[in-house]
């Protein structure tokens, strides 16, 4: 699933920096057109070419911003991630006021109060989307221990075939993590496919940066997950472990 995320956010910070560039170029300047029917403006062409920086310079910081978002979260720098966010957020108020300062003199009260309100509701559905995907991905994995298999439901979910299974271990430190491929990323969650020092490439599954982790190798691989009350991760740890000694 995250995989198609990230390929949408590259394409967002794309349209973002293309329309910048077109914007500014006036190559779109349909969008301007309201603008220009207004005889009373004796510096027309001028007023319009600042209004048309000020749109593309906007979409060059969004793009921007959206670009070190992406960075932060690929290199798990949690804090930078958190900035990025927030400030895009700054940055889209900032631009719902000073925006007001070019319709204020050419719309009348009516079309500027409709045009914030669609404004403001595109930031209420952009807050909403955010807001869902960090809660849903916030949500424990869920977990199945069955005789032939290991199911981990939930966001980037796996199934691993108990006869793959070559250890399980209990440990007490998560290795230091180097990137994320694909997957989630947000204060101590991390769910999906992430780069580890020391060990490569496998799935996190984590709850909670308070150990102790499960680690369970299986081919070249492996997958590590914890929960929030440790007595769920010992649970599973000696559930996993009496079904292997069955075998």
């Amino acid at each position: 699933m995250y995989f198609y995320v990230n390929v949408l956010m590259t394409l967002i910070v794309l349209l973002f920096l293309v329309s910048g560039i077109l914007v500014k170029s006036g190559k779109y300047q349909w969008l301007f057109s309201g603008y220009e029917t207004k005889q009373e403006l004796q510096s027309g062409r001028d007023y319009i070419k600042r209004l048309r920086n000020f749109i593309g310079n906007f979409c060059f910081v969004i793009g921007a911003i959206l670009l070190l978002a992406g960075i932060f979260d690929h290199y798990h720098v949690f804090y930078g991630l958190v900035l990025s966010i927030a400030s895009l957020f700054f940055v889209v108020a900032f631009m719902l006021i000073r925006v007001q300062k070019y319709d204020r003199q050419i719309l009348p009260d009516k079309k500027r109060k409709g045009g914030a309100r669609i404004l403001l509701g595109s930031l209420v559905v952009i807050l909403v989307i955010v807001g869902g995907m960090l809660i849903y991905g916030s949500m424990e994995a869920s977990v199945e221990v069955g005789p032939d298999r290991i199911e981990i439901g939930g966001l980037c979910g796996t199934t691993i075939d108990m006869s793959r299974v070559s250890d399980i271990l209990m440990i007490n430190e998560l290795p230091k993590i180097q990137s994320k491929n694909s997957g989630f990323d947000f204060a101590n969650v991390l769910k999906g496919n992430f780069r580890l020092q020391g060990i490569g490439e496998g799935k996190l599954y984590v709850s909670s940066g308070t150990p102790p982790f499960i680690e369970i190798k299986y081919d070249d691989s492996f997958v590590i997950m914890n929960f929030k009350d440790s007595n769920t991760t010992h649970k599973i740890y000696d559930g996993i472990n009496k079904l292997r000694k069955a075998e």
